[in-house]
């Protein structure tokens, strides 16, 4: 029989982390969100690497949709923008390149 790695007061460890349970909400947001940003960051500098001379609404064309604390099962989203002042909306051009097909 193996001893131990650490001996650890669960117990101790427990009633710890409860007095943080209330910002356990929070936290998720915050991170589901900053993945979601980074995510949209990777994305980006992809778009630069495999796209040649891609403009500024290209890079540009992806949002975020960050997680709510109070939502049941937070989640952050990055989508494409499929809205335009003017011109083609970045979905309609790029979405065959994420999911192939014709432009």
């Amino acid at each position: 029989m193996e001893a131990p790695i650490a001996n650890m007061d669960v117990r101790n460890l427990m009633l710890r982390m409860s007095a943080y349970q209330s910002q356990f909400p929070y936290a998720i947001a915050v991170a589901l969100t900053r993945t979601a940003k980074d995510a949209q960051s990777a994305l980006r500098a992809k778009m630069a690497e495999v796209f040649d001379h891609p403009t500024r609404y290209t890079l540009n064309s992806t949002y975020v949709l960050p997680a709510k604390k109070s939502d049941k099962v937070p989640t952050a989203e990055v989508f494409l923008k499929d809205e335009a002042v003017r011109g083609t909306p970045a979905v309609k051009y790029l979405y065959p390149e994420v999911a192939g097909g014709v432009r």
